[in-house]
């Protein structure tokens, strides 16, 4: 009974060894077919024929807009306000009258100075015709001439008092809200308004250390800002001398003019800064590039066969990057099914309305 045993648990081993050898050559026999399967399989793939286009290398950064020229109006002179000429928000010239400080005292003061002036200039013309005949000294007519000249001085210290109590727009620009009404008493330096030039206007912007060189003094810019549609120019004329040590930027100016006024100084801007142009640039889609470890390389057919190609990569942008080598104008570059693709696999290109652009 025991012996019986031994062989049926010998019958049952080897039946299943038979088991698994049978199993085993049928599964490679499966894979087999099936690689010989796929190997022979061509595979449908989107493709797009390399060509030269324009392409721009564009760095994006955002900056602020500045008035060109831009003052907090203050006064020289203390006083009473006598008269305010200006209208807030309203457009003023150079040299318009903004505001009129009291001057009554410096008028009577500047009055009776004209008066000894007057008879000073009268005395010093008696007394140089009697130096002329010798009929005083030299010296009793520099007293007279130097009392005059010391009334005439006196007379433009009063006058450049009274020029202070006007206070005038140094620009054309646009003037601010007031913080003064008339019958106030202003201290020295007391702030009054502003005043801004805001055609043209400034844009400031920063731009990293390594681009800097591609930018020119009379670069060109675009930009928008935010609750206006349109895209402004503009162009840039200065740049800081110095790199900012804790960004590695370097601060530029750029001036865009502003006739309608849209721009107002303050606001936002999203720039485009166009650092150079190339106008023979291979670009392929971004879908397109099979990045390996170090390498990168793209699928190009040749003669009905999927061929992988080392390149070099430029500049890349939203739906396209540049080859820069490795492919050439004209080659069938793959646009699709990358992943199911192998190296000399047999390929054949979709219909152009199934291509990808």
């Amino acid at each position: 009974m025991k012996a019986f045993s031994w062989i049926i648990i010998i019958v049952v081993v080897i039946a299943a060894l038979v088991f698994i050898k049978i199993k085993f050559l049928t599964d490679k026999t499966s894979e087999n077919n099936a690689s010989s399967a796929g190997k022979n399989s061509v595979l449908a793939v989107n493709m797009k024929v390399a060509t030269s286009a324009e392409l721009k290398n564009e760095f994006f950064t955002n900056g602020n807009i500045l008035a060109n020229e831009s003052v907090e109006i203050k006064n020289e002179a203390q006083g009473r306000v006598v008269k305010i000429f200006f209208t807030e928000g309203a457009s003023v010239k150079l040299g318009q009258m903004l505001l009129k400080l009291n001057d009554d005292d410096l008028m009577a003061q500047l009055k009776k100075l004209q008066s000894s002036k007057k008879n000073a200039d009268a005395e010093e013309a008696r007394q140089h015709q009697l130096l002329l005949v010798n009929g005083i000294s030299q010296s009793e007519y520099d007293n007279t001439l130097n009392t005059l000249n010391g009334i005439k001085a006196d007379i433009e210290n009063i006058q450049s008092q009274i020029n202070k109590t006007e206070i005038k727009a140094p620009f054309d620009g646009v003037i601010g809200l007031r913080n003064i009404s008339v019958g106030s008493y202003l201290s020295t330096g007391t702030s009054i308004t502003t005043l801004q030039q805001i055609n043209p206007v400034k844009i400031d912007f920063f731009i990293p250390e390594k681009y800097a060189a591609l930018i020119s003094k009379d670069a060109t810019i675009n930009f928008t800002v935010e609750g206006v549609r349109d895209t402004f120019t503009a162009k840039t004329y200065a740049a800081e001398p110095v790199v900012n040590a804790s960004t590695g930027t370097i601060k530029f100016r750029a001036l865009c003019a502003n006739p309608g006024g849209k721009l107002i100084p303050g606001a936002f801007a999203h720039i485009v800064v166009t650092l150079e142009t190339i106008d023979d640039a291979i670009l392929v889609p971004n879908q397109s590039l099979v990045a390996k470890q170090n390498q990168q390389s793209v699928f190009i057919i040749k003669n009905g066969k999927a061929i992988s190609i080392p390149v070099t990569t430029g500049i890349r942008n939203d739906s396209t990057i540049q080859i820069t080598s490795g492919i050439s104008i004209g080659d069938s570059v793959i646009t699709s099914g990358i992943l199911a693709v192998k190296n000399g696999n047999p390929v054949k290109s979709l219909p152009s309305k199934n291509a990808v652009q």
